[in-house]
């Protein structure tokens, strides 16, 4: 199947070149290959019922299906006797792009239209809607659909205005308990707590215009004060506030039926406004709540996917490992903030929210996604990564030229990190 793909797409070799191997690297590439270095003996596990990219995989699936677990211990014998087998993503991502771009204003339309159908269920198929949703929402219809596999409403449609109320009515609630109260009421690591979220919510988002306004500011503020006080456990860390802009972006957007990014916030129904503070709150604690060990003491989370990011690295381009190594670069020193942030600090806006569709789609959640995300984006400027001294790399890892990277950069860039996923998922001592 590799192989073949390679022979039928004659663009390979043009993305190729853009992605660094003869062409411009800041020109907002399509991520390149990632070479699958099987010392380890790993075979690729079967597809199962994961969502798949589209356009991507399909005869390999439905042939791994017919074979069943024959076909998996042929593979897993060959994988062990040849050390040296790698795979061309960048090959792949091509014929991917190529397949879609020939069909994409009917996949478009039909796609949309799955979405319609499900959502008008009067209970939602939350398997099916997560399939769906993996693979990028209609800005029309995300804001539910995040709702929905977030499990912040229900999928029965006769109870979710009654949630919502109630959701809703208990955050406007603790408003009042918590925010609204004189300083000379809260202790002092209260109060430090708030200036450093007063520091941090001005810093937040500085490209998107939404952001820049008082109101939105107080709602941030309003979250964020919240949220800590309610979880002392790990209370406000930099970086969570940067998690909190997707969602009101995308909800607010629902509400408003367009993109809210430049909308003129003065105009806007201040009940309206209420509505998305509170949905918003509910959603990044849903979110938090999957990875609350980022922010606690000693940050294990955290910890333990930089370890998993340096392993997975190792075993897919050994050559750029060991150049980390003799530059004495440890992944902590620059994967900590990927992992704080979840790239919030890299890419725009639009390219995160798009990622997160993915993100919010696993079922198990996206830490294991993410991680295999980064390795993914490594090994795209390997090439480049691999001619530079530790201060170069150091500073070309903290400032990468991904910031202009939209919807169709990050397109090939998930569909790689799905198959990363997919090769070394529930194999023996990997990211275990």
């Amino acid at each position: 199947f590799w192989e073949a793909t390679r022979q039928i797409d004659p663009m390979s070799s043009f993305f190729r070149r853009l992605s660094g191997r003869g062409g411009n690297r800041t020109s907002a590439p399509v991520p390149g290959s990632v070479r699958l270095g099987n010392s380890d003996g790993l075979a690729p596990e079967p597809i199962g019922s994961h969502p798949r990219p589209a356009g991507l995989l399909v005869g390999f699936s439905s042939e791994r299906k017919r074979n069943g677990g024959a076909k998996r211990s042929e593979s897993a014998s060959s994988a062990e006797t040849d050390a040296s087998s790698s795979v061309d993503m960048a090959a792949l991502a091509a014929a991917a792009k190529s397949r879609q771009d020939k069909v994409a204003p009917s996949i478009g339309s039909y796609r949309e239209q799955q979405f319609s159908q499900l959502l008008e269920e009067d209970i939602v198929d939350l398997e099916r809607l997560r399939a769906l949703a993996w693979n990028g929402v209609p800005a029309e219809h995300r804001s539910l659909v995040w709702k929905l596999i977030l499990g912040y409403v229900p999928s029965n449609a006769s109870r979710r205005p009654g949630s919502l109320k109630r959701k809703r009515r208990e955050y406007a609630e603790s408003v009042p308990l918590y925010f609204d109260i004189p300083d000379q009421q809260r202790t002092s690591q209260e109060q430090d707590l708030l200036r450093q979220i007063l520091v941090d919510v001005p810093r937040t988002a500085p490209g998107v215009p939404l952001f820049h306004h008082e109101v939105v500011h107080r709602c941030m503020e309003r979250i964020l004060y919240i949220w800590a006080i309610r979880h002392p456990a790990s209370g406000y860390v930099q970086g969570i506030n940067d998690l909190v802009t997707p969602f009101f972006l995308v909800f607010l957007s629902g509400c408003l039926g367009e993109n809210a990014a430049y909308c003129d916030i003065g105009h806007v129904d201040p009940q309206v406004l209420d509505e998305v503070e509170a949905d918003t709150y509910w959603c990044v604690t849903k979110l938090l709540d999957a990875i609350l060990d980022h922010y606690t003491e000693g940050t294990p989370g955290l910890t333990r996917m930089c370890d998993s990011l340096e392993h997975l690295v190792r075993r897919i381009d050994r050559p750029l490992a060991e150049h980390f190594e003799a530059e004495n670069l440890r992944t902590v020193q620059f994967a900590f903030r990927w992992m704080n942030c979840l790239f919030m600090r890299e890419l725009n806006l639009p390219a995160i929210i798009r990622i997160w569709d993915t993100y919010l789609s696993e079922k198990d959640g996206f830490e294991a996604f993410h991680t295999y995300l980064c390795a993914t984006l490594l090994c795209h400027f390997s090439d480049d990564l691999r001619t530079m001294k530790f201060q170069d790399l150091v500073l070309f890892l903290q400032d990468m030229p991904i910031k202009e990277w939209g919807e169709e950069e990050v397109e090939p860039l998930l569909s790689q990190a799905f198959i990363l996923s997919q090769a070394f998922t529930d194999a023996k001592n990997h990211l275990s």
